[in-house]
């Protein structure tokens, strides 16, 4: 549920109008915003397994390796554990959370940048330099 329609819900609420409203009415507020993408999640179009190059998508083991969950971002060698998403505009959202680094027992406050390009294109920004480029992986390329 948008922070928009948690306001409104709220202040009807608090007005008592919200003690008398049939449930349908916020049946149908609740459904026009599905279709939005939740501030507790990535967009789905990002979720999946990507690569920096074909390579990656084969090699269970490549260091150019990305998987996308609703709950994590996971490096070869690193996974991001996502708290918070926020849409930062142009397409591109912010993932925050604990990133924790193979071989590491600590966690460390991070967050990392992604944005859809194309269907099969997704671009991340981990620190400042250029943007890392990732291409989709079809399950027929996945290994491991």
């Amino acid at each position: 549920m948008s922070g928009k329609i948690r306001r409104g819900l709220a202040n009807l609420l608090m007005a008592g109008v919200l003690l008398t409203c049939p449930s349908a009415i916020i049946s149908e507020a609740l459904a026009r915003d599905a279709g939005k993408p939740s501030a507790r999640s990535l967009p789905d179009a990002m979720f999946g397994s990507w690569g920096r190059d074909l390579e990656a998508c084969t090699d269970s083991e490549s260091s150019g390796r990305l998987h996308v969950t609703p709950k994590a971002l996971e490096f070869h060698g690193a996974r991001l554990a996502i708290s918070r998403i926020q849409e930062i505009g142009s397409g591109w959202w912010r993932a925050h959370g604990s990133l924790r680094e193979e071989g590491t027992h600590r966690s460390r406050k991070t967050s990392v940048e992604v944005r859809l390009q194309a269907q099969d294109r997704l671009a991340v920004r981990t620190g400042p330099g250029p943007d890392e480029a990732f291409q989709r992986c079809r399950p027929q390329q996945l290994q491991g």
